[in-house]
């Protein structure tokens, strides 16, 4: 096998994976309905990396919503290393 072969093998493997990744991530995100998502199915492999990428990123905020911030951590209080600030 040519290294020209080898290279196109491996790319095609990449984006196989990449595209399932994706796929999983938006077959698992509760964001969209099942028409939305089936849409970007069929985006994901129509176009198999710019496809992936877009839906990738418009999968991000599935993911931004599950960070909660807690009330009871304090403030930064200016207390260094060294504890000079008492």
């Amino acid at each position: 096998m040519s290294n020209l072969e080898m290279m196109t093998i491996l790319f095609v493997c990449t984006v196989c994976a990449i595209n399932l990744y994706v796929s999983y991530c938006v077959l698992r995100s509760d964001y969209y309905g099942s028409a939305q998502k089936a849409f970007q199915f069929f985006l994901i492999w129509l176009l198999p990396l710019l496809g992936s990428l877009f839906c990738y990123t418009l999968a991000k905020p599935d993911v931004s919503h599950k960070i909660s911030f807690r009330d009871d951590v304090p403030e930064y209080t200016g207390v260094g290393l060294h504890g000079l600030d008492h």
